[in-house]
C-alpha cells in the first residue's frame, strides 16, 4: 500500500497529475516552440564560414 502511495505522489510531482491539467499546460509551452525555431535559423551562419575554408585549400591544390 505504502508503494502504491509513494508511486501517485511521485507522480503528482513529476506533472503527470489528472488529464485535465495537461491538456492546459501543453498549450502554453506551444507558444514558445515558434521562438526555439528562431536560434536554428542562425545555425546556417555557421555553415557560411565553412565555405570560406576551401577557398585557401585552392591555391596549393594550384601549385
Amino acid at each position: 500500500m505504502k508503494r502504491w502511495i509513494s508511486l501517485v505522489v511521485l507522480a503528482v510531482a513529476l506533472g503527470c497529475g489528472p488529464a485535465q491539467e495537461q491538456t492546459t499546460t501543453p498549450t502554453e509551452p506551444a507558444t514558445t516552440e515558434p521562438a526555439a525555431t528562431e536560434p536554428a535559423a542562425t545555425e546556417p551562419a555557421a555553415t557560411e564560414p565553412a565555405a570560406t575554408e576551401p577557398a585557401p585549400t585552392e591555391p596549393p591544390a594550384a601549385s
